[in-house]
C-alpha cells in the first residue's frame, strides 16, 4: 500500500509540473515580447509646428524608436489611447506617427521610414504622452511643457543622450535620422581676422576659419557680418584643404571692409550635410576711424626734407636728408638696417630692427653727434596703429651722453609710444592722411628723454607708409622739424 500511495504521488506531482509547464508555453512569446519592448521609445515630438509649417492638426508629430537588438510589431499599440496600424519595426528603425501623414509628406517629401496615421492631439502648453502595446501595459510616456522649446519655431523636442529632452539643433526636426542634440557638431578652429585691426570703409581683412565636419561633411559655413554692415550670413569660401590628426579639414575665408566703428565679434556658424552645426566660434575685428598698416619700407629710399626749425636757427629753410635702410650694421650678432638723418653741421642715426611676425619696428641703438650714444631694445611702433593706441617698454639704455664732457651711461628707461591725433597734411604728394605718433625715451638716471614725433600716412594703392613730416626733441626742447620736399625712389 505504501509503494502505491508513493508511485500516485509521484504521478499526480508529475501531472501537476507537466500542467504547470503547459499552461507557461502560451505565455512565453508574451514575456519575450515585454522584456524587449522596453526598447521602443518615443524619440521626438513636434508639438506646435510653426506658421511656415502648418496648423497643429496637419503638421503634429511623433517619432518611435527600436533601440532593442531584434524585431518588435508594433501592431495594435496605442499611443494615448490611439491604435496604431499593422508594423514591424526592425533593431535601428524609426516610425513616424503623423497627424496628417499626407501633410506630413508633402512637407518633409519621401522618407526611407514608415509614416502611419494616428489620431492624437498635442496640446501647446504641455502634455503628457504615453505610449502602451498591445495589451495596455505602458511602454514610454514623455511629459512635455512649452518652456523647454520647439515652441512655434519649426524645432522639434528631440530625446538627448541621457533620457532628457532638447530643442533640436535642425529646421524641421529629425524625423527618420539621428536627433541633431546627439549628432557631433562640425568643429570650427583658427578663426582670425588678417589685420585684426581696419579702417572704417577704406580698410579691408580677411576673414578666415578651419572647419571640419565629424558625423558627416561640411555643406556650408557662413559669418555673421550684419555688427559691421554687412550680410547675417554670409558664405565663406573653400580655399584649399588639409588633414591633422586624422581629421580632414577645410580652410574657408572672406574678404571684407566694415562700415561701422567699433569693436566686433563676427559669428561663424559651420553646418554639415545633416543639418548639425558649430555656431560657438566667434571672430574678433576691431574698426576704428584711421589705421595705419604694418609695412615694409623699400631700402634706399630718401626723403628729402625742409628744415622748418632746429636748435641751430642759421639751418632754417635748408634742406635735410633721411636715408631708409640704404645701408645695414652688425650688433651683437644681428642685423639692422640704418636710418641716416643729415643736416647741415650734425646728424642722427637710428639702427632699427624689422619684426615681420609681431609688425614691430624696433630701435636698438640712436646715435646723434654732440649730444648722445644709446643702446637699447624698446619698440618703436607696434603696428598697427589708431588714434588713442600706446604702448610702453623698459629697457637698460648703456653708452655716452655729452653734457658738456662725455661720460659713460648704463641705466633703465621707460619707452613709450602714443598715436595722438590723426590729421591732413598737404604737400607736394597731395592732401596726406596722418597719424601723429610720439615715441618717447626717458632715462632715469641721469633723467633726460629723447622723443621723436612723426606723422605717418599709408598709401592704400601701392601699401607703403609715407612720413611727411618729422621731428625730434632732447629733454623737452624742440630740436628737429623736417618737413617732406620729395621722396627719391633708390
Amino acid at each position: 500500500m505504501k509503494n502505491k500511495r508513493q508511485k500516485g504521488n509521484k504521478v499526480k506531482t508529475a501531472f501537476i509540473v507537466t500542467t504547470a509547464i503547459l499552461a507557461l508555453i502560451p505565455m512565453l512569446p508574451v514575456m519575450a515580447s515585454t522584456q524587449t519592448t522596453n526598447d521602443i521609445n518615443i524619440n521626438e515630438i513636434m508639438y506646435n509646428p510653426s506658421t511656415e509649417q502648418g496648423s497643429d492638426a496637419k503638421m503634429e508629430w511623433l517619432e518611435l524608436y527600436n533601440n532593442d537588438t531584434v524585431p518588435i510589431n508594433i501592431s495594435g499599440w496605442t499611443i494615448d489611447d490611439n491604435p496604431i496600424s499593422d508594423k514591424v519595426m526592425q533593431p535601428g528603425d524609426y516610425v513616424v506617427l503623423a497627424r496628417n501623414k499626407t501633410a506630413f509628406e508633402a512637407y518633409y517629401e519621401a522618407l526611407p521610414c514608415s509614416v502611419i496615421d494616428v489620431t492624437f492631439v498635442l496640446t501647446n502648453p504641455g502634455d503628457t504622452v504615453v505610449l502602451c502595446n498591445s495589451t495596455g501595459a505602458e511602454i514610454d510616456n514623455v511629459t512635455y511643457i512649452n518652456n523647454w522649446g520647439a515652441n512655434g519655431n519649426n524645432n522639434t523636442l528631440e530625446l538627448n543622450a541621457t533620457g532628457g529632452w532638447e530643442e533640436s539643433l535642425v529646421d524641421g526636426g529629425t524625423p527618420y535620422q539621428q536627433n541633431s542634440v546627439l549628432a557631433t557638431p562640425p568643429l570650427v578652429i583658427n578663426a582670425s581676422a588678417n589685420p585684426p585691426v581696419i579702417a572704417v570703409n577704406t580698410g579691408i581683412t580677411e576673414l578666415r576659419v578651419d572647419a571640419a565636419g565629424i558625423d558627416s561633411p561640411i555643406d556650408v559655413v557662413t559669418i555673421d557680418l550684419s555688427p559691421i554692415g554687412g550680410n547675417a550670413t554670409t558664405t565663406m569660401f573653400n580655399i584649399g584643404n588639409y588633414t591633422k590628426d586624422n581629421i580632414s579639414w577645410t580652410v574657408y575665408n572672406y574678404t571684407t571692409n566694415a562700415s561701422v566703428v567699433g569693436t566686433f565679434n563676427l559669428t561663424v556658424n559651420a553646418t554639415d550635410i545633416n543639418g548639425n552645426y558649430n555656431d560657438t566660434v566667434r571672430v574678433m575685428l576691431e574698426v576704428k576711424k584711421a589705421v595705419t598698416q604694418f609695412s615694409r619700407i623699400q631700402p634706399g629710399t630718401t626723403y628729402i626734407m625742409n628744415i622748418t626749425n632746429d636748435v641751430n636757427p642759421e639751418n632754417v629753410g635748408k634742406n635735410a636728408t633721411i636715408d631708409l635702410f640704404s645701408e645695414t650694421a652688425e650688433i651683437d650678432n644681428e642685423t639692422y638696417f640704418v636710418v641716416n638723418i643729415t643736416k647741415p653741421g650734425r646728424g642722427t642715426k637710428m639702427y632699427i630692427g624689422v619684426d615681420v611676425v609681431n609688425e614691430d619696428v624696433i630701435m636698438k641703438r640712436v646715435v646723434r653727434e654732440r649730444d648722445f650714444d644709446w643702446s637699447f631694445d624698446p619698440v618703436m611702433f607696434d603696428f598697427p596703429l589708431w588714434v588713442g593706441k600706446t604702448w610702453t617698454a623698459t629697457t637698460n639704455v648703456t653708452g655716452w651722453l655729452d653734457a658738456g664732457l662725455w661720460f659713460p651711461i648704463d641705466t633703465t628707461a621707460v619707452v613709450s609710444g602714443e598715436v595722438t591725433n590723426e590729421v591732413n597734411l598737404t604737400g607736394p604728394y597731395g592732401t596726406i592722411h596722418c597719424l601723429v605718433v610720439e615715441v618717447n625715451v626717458n632715462l632715469q638716471n641721469p633723467s633726460v628723454s629723447f622723443l621723436t614725433r612723426y606723422w605717418i600716412g599709408y598709401d592704400e594703392t601701392d601699401k607703403k607708409l609715407i612720413i611727411p613730416k618729422y621731428q625730434s626733441y632732447y629733454t623737452g626742447t624742440l630740436t628737429e622739424d623736417f618737413e617732406l620736399i620729395k621722396i627719391v625712389a633708390p
